[in-house]
């Protein structure tokens, strides 16, 4: 009795292991397949500010960005990795010398910006990141985040969607992840590990914990390069004014100054 208890365990074993291992292979395979294109379509950024503006710093700073537009050399990455301040700008792809890129679009706001590679030096047959611009993946969802942290050149690192936040940049919806993010890989891509779609462009950490990083969604940045695209302005209208608080704190704000050609308030 006692060996046929131990021959059933033993077949239920050898069951399990194979109805397991081919998944388990299956997703390993997917993993190594999705940062394997993504060496092809990421790019290291290098950015020099020497006069900056508020909010930047002066200096050179490396992050990271992938190619969304092959015919107009177009490179996806966050505004903080270029800054808003005039600087030079170079990318470079694995294995190649930096190239001379310009910035064509910034928002500090989204943090997102656009970076042309000079048509003069774009390499032939760029490849192109997959955009998932449809919808956010589920918690739990596998993801990778590709780039250059510590300037640990091309690399890749492993992690799941944890939640959807608007806490972190108060603004902006934002992906919440425990794959490591950290400097240099700024601007690069969350990747889905199951579609190799981009998902998100990695942005920050929070500091002083553990795992806990964000990503501004792909379905909010695909609506500003669809509309670059179109040579249309995404930037949001800004109002002809300028407030301050009123000083006897009664929580007003009064128009200090007015930019209306007409003046006034309608």
């Amino acid at each position: 009795m006692i060996r046929g208890v131990v021959m059933r365990l033993l077949l239920g074993t050898i069951l399990f292991l194979v109805l397991v291992m081919p998944a388990v292979q299956a997703q390993a395979n997917s993993d190594e397949v999705a940062f394997k294109r993504a060496m092809l379509y990421t790019v290291k950024i290098k950015a020099r500010v020497q006069v900056p503006f508020i909010g930047d710093r002066k200096g050179t700073q490396i992050g990271a960005g992938f190619v969304v537009d092959a015919r107009r050399g177009w490179v996806m990455t966050n505004a903080h990795v270029v800054a808003r301040s005039p600087s030079e700008v170079k990318v470079l792809f694995r294995g190649g010398e930096y190239l001379p890129a310009h910035k064509l679009y910034v928002d500090p706001y989204v943090d997102f910006a656009i970076v042309e590679i000079s048509r003069k030096h774009k390499p032939k047959n760029l490849q192109v990141a997959q955009l998932e611009c449809q919808k956010i993946p589920a918690v739990g969802h596998a993801v990778g985040a590709f780039g250059h942290p510590w300037n640990l050149s091309f690399t890749g690192t492993k992690g799941i969607i944890s939640g959807v936040t608007a806490k972190y940049a108060q603004q902006t919806e934002m992906i919440q992840t425990d794959a490591p993010i950290n400097p240099g890989n700024s601007g690069g891509p969350l990747i889905s590990l199951r579609s190799g779609k981009v998902v998100g462009l990695s942005t920050a950490s929070r500091r002083f914990s553990q795992n806990t990083n964000f990503a501004v969604p792909m379905t909010h940045a695909c609506r500003i390069l669809r509309l670059l695209q179109r040579g249309k302005n995404p930037s949001p209208p800004e109002l002809p004014y300028i407030f301050y608080r009123d000083v006897d704190e009664t929580n007003k704000l009064i128009v200090a100054k007015s930019h209306h050609k007409k003046g006034g308030i309608r």
